[in-house]
């Protein structure tokens, strides 16, 4: 009977070469920074204070990131725009005419980033 292995990613990138976890590192930096900048210039998002969380916010879809500070709500933020465009991309087919516009709003932001490589 033969069994297979399964292994986390965190253990697979670590089998990698130090040189090559660094590109992979910069890679990742590079690409969120265009990210970023999608985010920046085609949704605007703004960022507000409540008593004890900072929140990250837009006019034109529906969410938003909390964190401790400006930084970590933004990083949430985007997290969250991630997982909602994967979704949208993921159910295009079967989306409604409002819910089909924030997917092309999204498009946009996720075309410039990979245009940005």
């Amino acid at each position: 009977m033969e069994t297979s292995v399964k292994h986390s990613v965190s253990h697979i990138y670590s089998l990698f070469s130090t040189k090559r976890q660094t590109r992979n590192e910069k890679e990742g930096r590079d690409y969120f920074d265009a990210l970023d900048a999608g985010i920046a210039d085609i949704l605007s998002p703004a960022v507000g204070r409540t008593e004890n969380q900072f929140l990250v916010a837009d006019e034109h879809i529906p969410l938003y990131g909390v964190g401790a500070t400006p930084e970590e709500a933004m990083d949430d933020y985007r997290s969250v725009v991630i997982s909602y465009y994967e979704s949208l991309e993921e159910d295009s087919s079967e989306l409604n005419a409002d819910l089909l516009c924030r997917l092309e709003i999204l498009r946009q932001v996720f075309e410039r980033a990979e245009r940005t490589l």
